[in-house]
């Protein structure tokens, strides 16, 4: 079986896990055509996301509707896809936390919707609000050993910040990656450590001197 079907499957589970346990207030359907596995009605904001304003970016992914889920604080979260046959050719996963943040604090395991005004469950850290984006590209024109390994991980809008990742992630491992980080007590209500458990295999595609330097092991 080819593996974009496995990987829009489990976006659909995902959607359908986040509904269950009210982790987003708003989603798009999953889109997959011809290997590209993106959310329905996509549209291409690449120009957008030069944009140095982040709250900017943040406002045009709202209103273009660019995200697969939005989460009970208004963060969104995208996954893309570009898959052929048993391989996947590239991905870009994102987090984009809500920049107005009354960011949630999950303590209290209060439904906080951004919307809300500040209240005792929340607080303004705008500091703290940056992006966090998982790419891989397995074009071999594009690696450069240390410095743009075929995954990364990139935090804000740091252009030269590309943290090596062993192989291309996927939409369990990101969604639990987010889940886990930024909302753990909630996550811990609703879910155990092995929720969203991945059977996909990758091939670790770092250099033995890659390896031996801080990276993410998968």
């Amino acid at each position: 079986m080819a593996i974009s079907p496995k990987i829009g499957e489990q976006i659909r589970r995902i959607d359908q896990s986040l509904l269950r346990t009210a982790f987003h207030v708003d989603s798009n359907a999953t889109s997959s055509r011809k290997g590209t596995i993106v959310w329905d009605g996509f549209d291409d904001i690449s120009n957008v996301l030069k944009n140095p304003s982040y709250i900017d970016i943040y406002k045009c992914c709202v209103r273009k509707r660019a995200f697969n889920f939005k989460l009970i604080d208004g963060a969104l979260i995208q996954l893309m896809y570009q898959c052929k046959r048993n391989d996947i050719l590239m991905h870009r996963l994102v987090y984009y936390p809500n920049p107005y943040t009354e960011r949630y604090i999950d303590k209290e395991f209060k439904e906080v919707h951004f919307e809300r005004k500040l209240s005792t469950d929340v607080f303004r850290d705008t500091s703290m609000v940056i992006p966090i984006r998982f790419d891989f590209d397995n074009d071999a024109e594009k690696y450069v050993e240390h410095y743009h390994s075929y995954s990364h991980l990139t935090l804000g809008d740091h252009k030269d910040c590309r943290i090596p990742v062993s192989q291309p992630v996927s939409p369990f491992q990101f969604i639990s990656f987010i889940l886990k980080n930024f909302y753990c007590e909630r996550f811990k209500k609703h879910y155990s450590p092995e929720s969203f458990n991945c059977d996909l295999k990758f091939d670790n595609l770092l250099s033995n001197e890659e390896k031996s330097r801080i990276h993410i092991s998968l």
